[in-house]
């Protein structure tokens, strides 16, 4: 379906190998493995009502636009079909038939946040009927069409974890311990292979723009992963498969789907490991899913910070009007942030600390009203505001750090993902 390009390969963490290359022929050290599970429908049924989902998720592209299809039939005729995710309409519902539906799902954010954990929601109305049922539709990359060196297992999960700042999808393959691995398409698809913690477990790890490169649908021409394990001796071994996106599961409910799938929420022990992992660690696949790592949040992490996507206007205009003291003056900085949910304020302000490489010390917390006090000093309480305005959030959590002749008073909108830091000279 795509045309090859150049291979690029990452490879972290591996152990030594050792002598040169000498390639394993024997057809008995070879297998093909089935998809017999991918060739039975998704099905849930309630009050009569019976939904099927094609288990792959197939590809349509009309001129250069590819979208994902979701494809699916009843037992009983159809008058409509919506499609949703909370708060928000997704994808595109439409009844291709008298019983059956599909959903068109756009490359990008919406394929991606679906691979992620994302519920996908569909209202169908049966003929006749006065109210909806919703389907609620997990999807998930995998593997598929395995096959190739007995001595290589490639499990077909691929999971969404949270690791190197944000979400990647992390596959995994046993190989002979003291093997070195790769792993890499014909499209230019980086797959970051590291050591695991136990001997002889490798993560396959991509990104989502990597990951989308490397989907197809299971078939004969289909584009493959290949796997490659060079062992100890100089015998390399090898595994090939299918990255397709695929239903995981179908639900159906009568009531509000928003009480019967309410927000993933942050699992006691998924808390209790982020909680133990220590600072500046960077890979948390081992405590959760990404969702269920996002929502809890990483206590233990220097915060980061990027360049904030707001306009800043209001920030300008406040401090173009302030009418600050002889002698001293008010400037402020913007920054978006990683998941801050449950850090401590002072891991907040050591990210700031080393974004800007200052030298300043981490004071006290502080709280709306010592940040308005503080301020006024400099006749400057005008800038908090303008600062709830620029994040559209009005809630937040502040703390101060003092250098010779400055003090920065750090503005933490969590919900948003947003900091503004002002600083008082």
């Amino acid at each position: 379906m795509r045309t090859p390009h150049v291979v690029s390969l990452v490879v972290l963490s591996l152990f030594g190998c050792g002598g040169g290359v000498v390639a394993v022929s024997d057809p008995q050290d070879f297998e093909a493995e089935t998809d017999a599970e991918l060739t039975r429908a998704v099905r849930a049924e309630l009050r009569g009502l019976t939904v099927s989902v094609k288990p792959v998720v197939t590809v349509r592209v009309t001129g250069s636009q590819r979208k994902w299809i979701v494809a699916g039939e009843t037992n009983r005729d159809l008058d409509g079909a919506m499609s949703f995710v909370p708060d928000d309409a997704f994808g595109e519902a439409t009844v291709t038939g008298p019983r059956t539906f599909e959903v068109a799902i756009a490359e990008g954010y919406e394929l991606n946040s679906l691979l992620s954990g994302l519920r996908l929601l569909v209202n169908l109305t049966p003929r006749g009927a006065t109210r909806p049922i919703t389907a609620g539709i997990d999807l998930a990359p995998r593997f598929t069409s395995i096959r190739g060196s007995t001595r290589l297992s490639l499990a077909a999960e691929i999971r969404p974890v949270y690791a190197s700042g944000g979400l990647r999808y992390r596959g995994q393959v046993r190989a002979p311990v003291g093997s070195q691995v790769s792993a890499s398409t014909l499209d230019d698809v980086t797959i970051v292979v590291s050591a695991r913690a136990t001997l002889g477990v490798y993560g396959l790890d991509f990104t989502y723009d990597d990951l989308a490169l490397a989907l197809d649908v299971p078939g004969v021409n289909a584009d493959q992963v290949e796997v490659l394990a060079s062992e100890p001796g100089g015998r390399f071994r090898s595994k090939l498969a299918v990255v397709a996106a695929t239903v995981k599961a179908v639900e159906l409910t009568s009531a509000d789907p928003y009480t019967v799938w309410p927000p993933t929420r942050c699992p006691t022990a998924v808390r209790t490991c982020l909680t133990a992992t220590p600072i500046g660690a960077t890979d948390f696949g081992d405590c959760g899913s990404y969702r269920e790592v996002s929502v809890c949040g990483l206590p233990n992490q220097v915060t980061q910070l990027y360049p904030s996507p707001d306009d800043q206007t209001a920030l300008q205009q406040a401090l173009a009007a302030l009418q600050v003291p002889a002698g001293k003056s008010v400037t402020f900085t913007a920054y978006g942030t990683s998941n801050t949910r449950n850090v401590p304020m002072e891991l907040v302000a050591q990210g700031w600390k080393q974004t800007t490489n200052s030298p300043a010390t981490v004071g006290a917390t502080l709280t709306p009203g010592q940040v308005n006090t503080l301020l006024d000093g400099w006749n400057a309480r005008s800038m908090v505001p303008a600062a709830q305005a620029v994040v559209y959030q009005q809630s937040f959590r502040a703390i101060r750090l003092d250098e010779p002749g400055a003090t920065h008073v750090v503005l933490l909108f969590q919900s948003a993902f947003r900091m503004v830091v002002i600083t008082l000279r």
